[in-house]
């Protein structure tokens, strides 16, 4: 695939990219000490995505730090992959708008996760003091041709990398894993970028860009019991665990351990209906909620 920097980055408006920073934040929230200058690395952060009440909007992200009185900043997580002429208006109203309700977020910075140096995002002398004191503004496609000092940025690299590249920066993500947990966590993650990026492949395809082998996947605590002795699995069958994991695993760290009973109706959901789940996460609030999405589908 030809394709510059520039072009990867516009490119992902198409793509689901808000389930893609969710699931990254959900799954590894110390990476904004990567990302936020003055944050120390032993800093600790929890993610969510909370609604500010009575304005009919929700964060992308909002990241705290777990040690009460720590004196970290609360880090508010932005994205914008596409122009938008009134972004920074309403990107502070927002922000504003959150703070009123929340006092105790005074002390706080943004991040603000830029596709391309090109996108169009409006008039920002009204908020230049603002933009150079508290914004971390990162422009994703400065990351490609980028020797990265922490491995977990490879992530945020692999979303523009051109589709060549796309197997070296995966596999770079993958080879920083120190353990089995954090490799499984850091392969759900890649997969789904892959797959949004190259849709065309199979899992398994997927899988021999990444240099897996069938037998390294059954050592994983999650694909134990689900890979049985190197049998291919059909391509809806595949795309089926694929988006099942991936709901799991965001529902898990939402609400911890989820009731046997939600369990297995989440498990023998259609691919269709696993999609569609995903596309509401951010919107369940509570088991109810999401027992009553279950009932209704």
């Amino acid at each position: 695939m030809n394709a510059n920097p520039r072009s990867q980055a516009d490119n992902l408006s198409g793509m689901k990219t808000d389930k893609l920073f969710y699931a990254i934040f959900a799954t590894l929230p110390d990476l904004v000490t990567d990302l936020v200058e003055g944050i120390p690395a032993e800093a600790r952060y929890r993610f969510s995505a909370p609604v500010v009440k009575a304005q009919e909007f929700r964060l992308d992200g909002l990241l705290e730090p777990i040690e009460e009185n720590s004196g970290y900043p609360t880090v508010f997580l932005e994205a914008q992959m596409q122009s938008d002429r009134g972004f920074y208006s309403r990107y502070f109203a927002e922000l504003f708008g959150y703070i009123r309700q929340h006092p105790e977020a005074s002390n706080w910075r943004r991040l603000l996760l830029i596709g391309s140096r090109s996108l169009d995002l409006g008039e920002e002398a009204s908020f230049g003091e603002l933009l150079r004191g508290r914004v971390e503004r990162l422009y994703l496609e400065d990351l490609v041709g980028r020797s990265l000092s922490s491995s977990r940025l490879h992530l945020l690299k692999l979303l523009v990398v051109p589709g060549a590249a796309t197997g070296e920066t995966a596999r770079a993500v993958l080879s920083a894993a120190e353990d089995e947990v954090t490799f499984e966590q850091l392969l759900e993650l890649v997969e789904a970028i892959v797959a949004s990026k190259l849709p065309q492949l199979e899992i398994e395809e997927i899988h021999q860009m990444l240099g897996i082998a069938t037998e390294d996947l059954k050592r994983t605590r999650f694909y134990q019991g689900a890979v049985e002795e190197g049998e291919k699995k059909g391509r809806q069958e595949g795309r089926q665990e694929g988006e099942l994991a991936v709901v799991i695993r965001l529902l898990t760290r939402r609400f911890g351990l989820l009731p046997e009973g939600l369990l297995i109706q989440i498990q023998v959901l259609s691919v269709e209906q696993l999609e569609a789940l995903t596309d509401v996460l951010l919107d369940v609030d509570s088991l109810a909620t999401l027992e009553a999405w279950l009932q209704a589908g």
